[in-house]
This record gives structure tokens, C-alpha cells and sequence, in this order.
């Protein structure tokens, strides 16, 4: 079972979504998939746009000219597509997360599907791409040290330390508990920790 989910990439003033079965889980997998591309634009395809390396990326991470033999990580989406995806977000929980990420002002703006039963207490959050990203790679370097290889143990270690971790673990509490603290949810700003060369030492193992 994947995690799907709507994607929406601005870049220099174009537009693009996509549809992903694999890519919407957390923050953590949205910006290991943006890490995935950017890494991509960094090296050997420099003159692509990130709005073309995503139509071609693999479930490997890496680019593909011809998708055919591969699973993609992300399909591009025509308008009428875009527009029936943003209806399902809206009316069902088929869809978990709605991604978008403007490159142009730096901002990721989160949206948990609250119609899916895990999610319905956890809202919508802007981040700063650039600080997600300082994060990720602050955890990754983290993990190489500690020996830590597997992407679950990874992805709690950066939910812990941005504390995504409280926010998904107070959604879940009222979820189970739907009769107290029916009004908490706001949809607001993420207040992710700042990242250090170091996670903080309550995640040492």
C-alpha cells in the first residue's frame, strides 16, 4: 500500500501537478522526494527543470527518459486530471496529502486530508522549503553516523526532531477519542525546530 497524494510544483513561474502513489506519507517523504530532485538538477541534468525531472523521476530516484520499465514517483497531471484529483482531495480520503511546492518564494504548504481517518486532526502547515530540506539532511548526516540505515528509523528520528512526532501523535489521540477537544484544530504554521549539525541528544539511541 502506497501513500498517494496531489503534488503542485511552481517554478520560475510555471505550474505543474502530479499525482503520486508513493510520495505522500509525511513531510519527511515529501522532502526526501524534493532532495531526490534537487539532486538530480545538481548533477547530471543541470539543464532540466525540476517540473521535468519530476515527470521523469523513478521510484529509484533517478531520471528516466522512458518511464515504461520503471514504476514513476510522480505523474504528471493534464488540467482536467488536476481538477478531478483536487475534487477527490476535497470530497473523500483516497487521497492523503495535498503537496505544494512553490520554489519561487521558498514554500511548502502541507495539507493533511482531514477525511482520511489518520489525518482528520492533524491540519495544514507552511514550511520554509529551505529549512524542510536543512532538516532532512541534518537527520540524514545524523543516522550515517549513528549507523542508522533503515527509512522508517530515519523518518521518526526527523519527525522527532522538527516535532511533526507531537503533532501526528495529538492527532491520533483525538482521533481516538473524538467527543473532547473537537475545536483545537486551526490551520496554521508548522513551528519546525530549526536544524543543528546535531539532532537533539533525546534521539540518541
Amino acid at each position: 500500500m502506497g501513500h498517494s497524494g496531489i503534488y503542485k510544483l511552481i517554478e520560475s513561474g510555471r505550474r505543474a501537478a502530479y499525482y503520486t502513489h508513493w510520495g505522500a506519507a509525511s513531510p519527511f517523504s515529501i522532502f526526501s522526494r524534493l532532495q531526490w530532485a534537487l539532486d538530480l538538477k545538481e548533477g547530471e541534468h543541470a539543464d532540466k527543470s525540476l517540473i521535468d525531472i519530476m515527470s521523469h523521476m523513478g521510484d529509484d530516484g533517478e531520471y528516466h527518459f522512458d518511464l515504461s520499465d520503471y514504476i514513476p514517483m510522480f505523474e504528471l497531471l493534464s488540467d482536467r486530471e488536476r481538477r478531478n484529483h483536487e475534487r477527490d482531495f476535497e470530497s473523500n480520503g483516497y487521497l492523503e496529502m495535498r503537496v505544494t511546492l512553490n520554489m519561487d518564494t521558498d514554500t511548502a504548504f502541507l495539507e493533511h486530508n482531514p477525511r482520511y481517518s489518520h489525518y482528520k486532526y492533524v491540519g495544514n502547515y507552511y514550511i520554509p522549503i529551505s529549512q524542510g530540506l536543512d532538516n532532512l539532511n541534518a537527520v540524514r548526516q545524523y543516522a550515517e553516523r549513528a549507523g542508522i540505515e533503515d527509512v522508517r528509523e530515519i523518518a521518526a528520528v526527523f519527525h522527532r526532531h522538527t516535532g511533526m512526532d507531537e503533532v501526528y501523535a495529538r492527532a491520533n489521540r483525538l482521533w481516538e477519542d473524538e467527543d473532547e477537544n473537537r475545536d483545537w484544530r486551526d490551520t496554521t504554521s508548522a513551528e519546525f525546530r530549526r536544524s543543528s549539525t546535531e539532532p537533539e541528544n533525546d534521539m540518541e539511541r
